[in-house]
């Protein structure tokens, strides 16, 4: 029997109060006050107020064709991306080489995950367009420990598994990441320990499966499957189990289909009578039970056509649940679906202190991990995820990196053949630096930085006291 289920109206939004939450000026402050006395500060610090000295460099290498990651103390540089991948270790004290690892085949590497005394190198063979590889070495020593087929599932927290994907390319980097269409072959999930490389268990999803992958921004802990019968089933990506399908709830043929949160989400337009404004009706199931948490009506306009989405997304917003209209972004509560706020369309992403705002989005669903610097390219734009209110917007500034350990961003300006390097903190902008160049990305540690320059040099840097 189906639990009950109460269908909230959220009426039509109001665009003077999504305007508001948009432009909500700082307390005290006539609007955009507030930014130009930002911008101000740091013209000054920049200009008359000379800044501390910039990062002490600990080493500068050429980065080619390639990629880098800063894990704690140790920096990994990855080699030929396009691909044999060779891994060199850097201490990233001194800027010494600790070790070399090259696998014994082909595999190509874009990755790096340590955890522990574990390191473990994959690809992404959805932006490469090469096969997947997944290797684990000993993080003190380089040598390998075990090398598999697949790519590696972000898992939360740091438990002692890694999840391999095996399949073909167009159902690992379509099916299974929300094209909403079916896969065209058996998509196997196998979970390994992540120091043996043992299979602790394995689990084929059969030909035909629409799947909605966790898209939870602690890591992806389980998948909704729509089986080729239309039932629904979920499964725990930290155990290999799967819930009994159960039929009736939703079809392959959905347009809307999301997994997070802890929910099963689906969108279908309700049925309305002729010439009154339509609407979406999103359903909430709890993942453990598959019983409705909630249904909401959401205000949306919808076309003619039948072969039109009508620029209709439904995706994860940080903690909250996000509807996007050819209108605006509607964020819902997870727990019960209340309207938490509105804002003109955009995408958001979980950042610390708020949420990354994308304007760049388009009317298809997710393909895939996007890098957050890749995003915020000349503009940085961040909202408060309780209210939705805009707290900062920054024109020709670019997202540099995430330091999650301060729950804080990096972000640049370039000016000349220079860049400012300046935390966005929840208390507003604190510029700490200027170096010579044109930094690209930055990654972060607890006292260093990693940063590659618009000509592909990489500087490792040490901060000084000043600038935590």
């Amino acid at each position: 029997m189906t639990a009950p289920t109460i269908t909230i109206d959220l009426g039509f939004a109001d665009s003077a109060y999504a305007d508001a939450v948009e432009d909500e000026r700082a307390p005290g402050l006539a609007r955009g006050w507030g930014l130009l006395f930002m911008l101000a500060t740091v013209a000054l610090l920049t200009a008359a107020v000379p800044l501390p000295p910039p990062p002490r460099a600990v080493a500068r290498i050429q980065l080619g064709i390639g990629d880098y990651a800063l894990r704690g103390s140790t920096l990994y540089l990855l080699e030929s991306a396009l691909r044999q991948t060779s891994v060199t270790a850097v201490n990233a004290a001194d800027g010494r080489e600790l070790w070399h690892y090259a696998p014994a085949d082909d595999s190509t590497f874009t990755d790096v995950q340590a955890v522990g005394g574990t390191v473990v190198f994959s690809s992404d063979s959805c932006q490469t367009g090469a096969g997947s590889a997944t290797a684990a070495v000993d993080a003190a020593t380089g040598t390998e420990l075990w090398h598999r087929t697949g790519a590696p599932l972000d898992l939360p927290g740091a438990g002692p598994l890694e999840v391999l994907t095996e399949g073909a390319w167009f159902d690992r980097c379509g099916a299974m990441l929300g094209n909403g269409r079916p896969t065209t072959g058996v998509l196997t999930w196998r979970g390994l320990d992540r120091r043996t490389g043992v299979t602790r268990w394995t689990r084929p999803i059969p030909r035909g499966t629409v799947i909605a992958l966790d898209g939870s921004p602690d890591g992806t802990g389980y998948a909704a499957l729509v089986d080729p019968a239309d039932r629904l089933s979920v499964v725990d990506l930290l155990t290999g189990q799967l819930s009994a399908p159960v039929g009736g709830l939703v079809t392959r043929s959905e347009r809307w289909f999301l997994a997070t949160l802890g929910s099963v989400l689906f969108a279908r337009w309700a049925p309305t009578a002729p010439g009154t404004p339509t609407r979406l009706a999103v359903t909430a199931l709890d993942r453990h039970t598959l019983t409705p948490r909630w249904v909401v009506a959401v205000p949306a306009p919808r076309s003619l056509s039948s072969d039109r989405d009508d620029s209709v997304q439904l995706r994860p917003c940080g903690p909250l649940v996000c509807v996007l209209t050819a209108t605006g972004t509607m964020a819902l509560d997870p727990g019960t679906g209340a309207q938490r706020w509105t804002a003109p369309r955009a995408g958001f992403t979980a950042v610390p202190g708020g949420l990354l705002a994308d304007y760049t989005i388009g009317a298809a669903g997710p393909a895939g991990r996007a890098r957050l610097t890749s995003i915020a390219l000349n503009r940085v734009i961040v909202h408060d995820p309780v209210t939705g209110r805009r707290t900062a917007l920054l024109d020709g500034w670019r997202l540099l990196g995430v330091d999650s350990l301060r729950n804080r961003l990096m972000i640049g300006e370039t000016l000349d053949d220079s860049t400012v390097l300046t935390w966005l903190t929840p208390a507003g902008l604190q510029p700490f630096a200027v170096v010579a160049g044109r930094y690209d990305n930055c990654q972060i540690s607890a006292d260093r930085l990693a940063c590659v320059t618009n000509v592909d040099d990489l500087w490792l840097l040490e901060l000084r006291s000043s600038q935590f």
